[in-house]
């Protein structure tokens, strides 16, 4: 049977890329549900008219508080009813494309009994040669004017859910994952687009800069050689080593992971992670 994909989006001015994103992602998506994190541009506007149109799409609404990673959580407690056990979540950021297929790549990591994914992101960067071209953010995203990129980062972007999954609000992630899969899941990253979208993204998110959200990020914000990148030729290859490991879990913390759940289940002391009634 074919698991379902709950994708969850948190995003703030995006409105040059958003619509382009969810029409990819409502190619293998079940569901995407969408916070706006308090955008200044027509990014909330954009969500409201795609959701009014597709029931797939649900905006969650605006959350006008500063950004933080546990975010998601909120969106996953508030909308966990649309996955059953065996279904996966998907942190779908508003300027990412696959280039894997999710459909095909889950089928194959639940033959494996993995739990969570790590991507690969080909983070396409502008060079000095584009900033002429792009001296305007165009109004609609059109992947064919990025041509440069550098596989160079990796993070969780799928997570299985199943009967024991416990996601507390102030978490990134789901609480005693256990098996990651091997392999990552390709995907492009169009986060700098323009001169101006790549200023006023450095100045979104500097504020918060100082607690580490963004500071992996925040030193590529400028125009790259064009020897420093590779070209996009549609050959999507990277080497493991230059990517954040995948962290592992050994047979003793799984081991501990699973006696949690297990005390958590029999004491029935689940309430503890579970967030308030209260919107937040």
């Amino acid at each position: 049977m074919t698991s379902k994909i709950v994708a969850c989006m948190v995003v703030k001015n995006e409105a040059d890329i958003i619509e382009y994103t969810i029409n990819r992602a409502l190619n293998w998506a079940s569901y995407i549900v969408i916070m706006d994190n308090n955008s200044s541009d027509e990014t909330t506007d954009i969500i409201k008219r795609l959701s009014a149109r597709n029931e797939k799409i649900i905006f969650w609404g605006r959350y006008e508080g500063a950004f933080r990673d546990s975010l998601r959580a909120i969106v996953f407690n508030d909308y966990k009813h649309l996955s059953k056990p065996g279904d996966w979540w998907c942190r779908l950021d508003a300027d990412e494309i696959y280039i894997d297929n999710p459909l095909d790549f889950i089928a194959e990591a639940n033959s494996c009994g993995v739990d969570h994914i790590y991507s690969a992101s080909f983070q396409y960067y502008l060079t000095k040669n584009d900033s002429i071209l792009l001296e305007e953010t165009p109004s609609e995203f059109a992947p064919e004017r990025y041509s440069y990129y550098k596989c160079d980062w990796s993070e969780i972007r799928f997570v299985k859910i199943t009967t024991d999954t416990i996601w507390p609000l102030n978490f990134a992630q789901p609480l005693f994952l256990r098996k990651p899969s091997l392999q990552r899941i390709k995907l492009k990253h169009y986060q700098y687009r323009s001169i101006q979208q790549m200023q006023k993204r450095y100045n979104d998110r500097a504020p918060v800069a100082g607690k580490k959200l963004f500071s992996h990020e925040l030193n590529k914000n400028k125009l790259w050689e064009v020897g420093q990148l590779n070209k996009d030729e549609g050959i999507y290859e990277f080497n493991d080593e230059e990517l954040p490991k995948i962290k592992e879990y050994s047979f003793v913390r799984k081991l501990l992971f699973t006696t949690a759940l297990n005390a958590i289940n029999i004491l029935n002391v689940r309430r503890i992670f579970e967030p308030s009634k209260e919107k937040v």
